[in-house]
C-alpha cells in the first residue's frame, strides 16, 4: 500500500509540474527581445551580433521560452542581414532557437522577424555611411615603455567597429563611423603584431580581437587610448600619437588617416615630443 501511495504521490508531483511548465508557456500572451536596444540596430558592414527572443507574460514580465521549437526567424533582406547556422554558414532562415548569431553582409535596410505560435516581434537595422572606407599603405611604428618597439606595414586596412572588439554595450560615440581614423589602424597592428592568427584582414572570418580585447583599454567613448599591454597612462605620463610627424590636437578617433600616411605611437610624458 506504501509503494503504491508513494508512486501516486510521484506521479501527482510530476504532472503538477508539467502543468505548471505548459501554463508558463500557454500564459505568454506576446514575444519581445531579451534586450530592449535590438529593437532598432544601427550597424556597419560585417558587424556581428547575438539575438535573443523571449515571452511576455499578461503582466509583461520577462519569461523565458520552452519550446523553441516553435520559434522562427528569417531576415527581410539576405542581402544586408543573414544568420549563422550551427556549423556557421550564412542562411536566410533560422528554426528551434531563442537566441540566434547575426551577421551584417551589406549596406541599407533589413528587418530581422521573429514568430512564435502566431506572435510577432521584428528589428529593424539600418546598414548606412560607407562602411567599406579604407586606406592602404600605412607605416605604423610602436614604441611602447615595457611593452617593447615594433613596427607594422599595412597595406590595406578596412574601417571595422570598437564593438567589435569590446562587445556591443561599449560605448563608441567617440569613434568616426565611416572613416578609418589613427586609432582604428593603432588597434590593428597591435592585434596584427601580437595574434593575427595568420589573418591579414579584419573582415577575414578567422581575425579575432583576442590581444586587444584583452590589453588594450580605450575610454572616454573611444576618444583616448589609457592602457596598452603593461603600459598604462599615469600622472603626465602616457600614450600619444604622431602622423607624418605632426601631433594632432584632436583623439586618435577622429583623426581619418589618407593612404601612405605615417603614424607613430608612443608612450612618454606630456609635453615632451619623440
Amino acid at each position: 500500500m506504501k509503494k503504491i501511495f508513494s508512486f501516486i504521490l510521484v506521479l501527482t508531483l510530476v504532472l503538477s509540474f508539467a502543468g505548471v511548465q505548459a501554463f508558463a508557456t500557454e500564459n505568454i500572451t506576446d514575444i519581445t527581445f531579451e534586450d530592449g536596444n535590438d529593437f532598432t540596430l544601427g550597424k556597419q558592414l560585417y558587424d556581428m551580433e547575438e539575438i535573443k527572443v523571449v515571452g511576455l507574460t499578461a503582466n509583461h514580465k520577462k519569461v523565458a521560452i520552452n519550446d523553441t521549437k516553435n520559434i522562427q526567424w528569417r531576415t527581410s533582406n539576405p542581402g544586408v542581414v543573414r544568420f549563422f547556422d550551427d556549423n556557421w554558414n550564412e542562411v536566410n532562415t533560422i528554426n528551434g532557437k531563442d537566441t540566434v548569431n547575426v551577421l551584417i553582409v551589406g549596406k541599407g535596410k533589413a528587418k530581422i522577424e521573429v514568430t512564435y505560435k502566431g506572435l510577432y516581434v521584428h528589428s529593424n537595422v539600418y546598414v548606412s555611411g560607407n562602411g567599406e572606407a579604407s586606406v592602404e599603405n600605412i607605416k605604423m611604428n610602436v614604441n611602447g615603455e615595457k611593452t617593447g618597439k615594433f613596427e607594422v606595414k599595412i597595406q590595406r586596412l578596412e574601417n571595422f567597429s570598437l564593438k567589435n572588439i569590446y562587445g556591443r554595450s561599449y560605448n563608441d560615440s567617440g569613434v568616426m563611423k565611416d572613416k578609418v581614423t589613427a586609432l582604428h589602424a593603432f588597434l590593428y597592428a597591435l592585434e596584427y603584431y601580437h595574434d593575427s592568427d595568420g589573418c591579414i584582414a579584419v573582415t577575414d572570418p578567422n581575425w579575432d580581437w583576442d590581444w586587444v580585447s584583452r590589453n588594450v583599454k580605450v575610454g572616454y567613448n573611444g576618444a583616448f587610448v589609457q592602457k596598452v599591454g603593461l603600459d598604462e597612462n599615469y600622472g603626465m605620463t602616457g600614450w600619444m600619437y604622431k602622423v607624418n610627424g605632426e601631433m594632432p590636437m584632436h583623439a586618435a578617433s577622429q583623426h581619418e588617416l589618407k593612404n601612405g600616411d605615417r603614424e607613430l605611437w608612443f608612450f612618454g610624458t606630456w609635453g615632451k615630443s619623440k
